[in-house]
């Protein structure tokens, strides 16, 4: 077997990006937010450079890693998390060996810390894959200086749902016949039905006392993936028509995320948040979704966390990985909040070094 070869695709129509479209169709084990069609749609937001990363082995495309970057005032930061919901790092062909798999990791650390430097990045982030494992690959062949822990919960769909019912029991199941009896019904939203469940989406974020993600990256994934089948939005409305819960789902062939979802905390008492999470399930069985991804939770074991646990979800951690490659003294005194207002919906480096600067390794709660 030779060794895998990288070549660099920048973000511009032609057969290139073509062909990099053409790959991430043949994952189907793959996020969506690792796919070209998501660079399409966070180019607008800024004020990130997109490109890919895609190794071959004799002649064989075989993986990819979608990288960005974003260039600010204390420096720039190559990653491949930029702004809300990134997942995964690299992708693989599923026709790939386990030794080639080492060899793709291996091509493809390389030349992300190489094209990084290249282009002036004093560092680069790549997160790792909750649903692979792949965090022993980067470590060989990245070598990170800091790594931050984090975690998400997934249901496996044909364990919870079966014949086009869910087989789920006990108070879950109570909750959810409660809302149908009360009048709720949940259905799919249409695409310009966008701005009633952003307003919702914003309202939620106030009383959470969080900035709502911004319009134009929803608005968005529903008006570019919606149509292609890779994004879906389902509503909850009661009996008079006003909407009480909604969520947007995104996906590729198996997988399918959990983008994010809100509820009108008025109306709780009728658990439309459950009527939500049942039709999701249930719409993901009908388009052959293997894994739920619910995404991940401010905290282990606090009420998101117990909620997704009441659908058999199932703990999977993974990692931001971060390789220094130049100062990072200029981010660090900017400060927590001067850091997230100076490079928003990114992830830069762990907050945790603020407080423990001799520390590499830090986890989420």
């Amino acid at each position: 077997m030779n060794a895998a070869t990288v070549h660099r695709v920048a973000m511009t129509a032609g057969a290139e990006w073509d062909d990099v479209r053409e790959l991430f169709a043949a994952c189907p084990d793959a996020f969506i937010q690792q796919s070209p069609a998501w660079a399409d749609i966070v180019a607008p937001l800024g004020p990130d450079d997109a490109f890919f990363l895609v190794a071959r082995i004799d002649g064989r495309p075989l993986a990819g890693l979608p990288l960005y970057c974003c260039d600010g005032v204390a420096g720039k930061v190559v990653t491949s998390v930029p702004q809300a919901g990134p997942l995964g790092g690299i992708f693989i062909h599923p026709d790939a060996t386990p030794d080639e798999r080492e060899s793709l990791y291996a091509a493809l650390c390389d030349a992300a810390r190489a094209t990084a430097t290249d282009l002036g990045a004093a560092i680069l982030n790549i997160i790792t894959n909750p649903l692979d494992d792949d965090v022993h690959r980067y470590r060989r062949h990245l070598a990170p200086d800091f790594e931050l822990e984090n975690f998400t919960q997934t249901v496996e769909v044909a364990d919870i749902v079966e014949d086009c019912a869910l087989t789920l029991s006990g108070p879950t199941a109570t909750r959810i016949r409660h809302g149908g009896r009360h009048g709720l019904t949940a259905r799919r939203l249409a695409v310009d039905e966008f701005p009633r469940w952003y307003a919702l989406h914003r309202r939620r974020h106030a009383e959470l006392e969080a900035p709502p993600l911004p319009e134009a990256l929803l608005g968005g994934l529903v008006r570019h993936l919606e149509p292609t089948g890779k994004a879906f939005v389902l509503g909850v409305e009661n009996s008079d028509g006003a909407l009480i819960a909604s969520g947007l789902y995104v996906l590729h062939q198996r997988v399918c995320d959990v983008f994010i979802t809100a509820m009108d905390r008025s109306h709780a008492r009728l658990h439309p948040n459950y009527l939500l999470t049942a039709e999701a399930l249930l719409e993901c069985a009908r388009r052959g979704v293997k894994t739920f991804n619910w995404q991940s939770s401010a905290a282990r074991g606090n009420g998101v966390y117990q909620f997704k646990a009441k659908w058999r979800a199932t703990e999977r951690p993974y990692w931001f990985l971060t390789k220094r490659l130049g100062p990072i003294a200029p981010f660090l005194a900017l400060g927590k909040e001067g850091l997230g207002q100076a490079y928003p919906w990114h992830y830069v480096l762990p907050f945790g070094l603020f407080d423990h600067p001799t520390q590499r390794l830090f986890r989420k709660p």
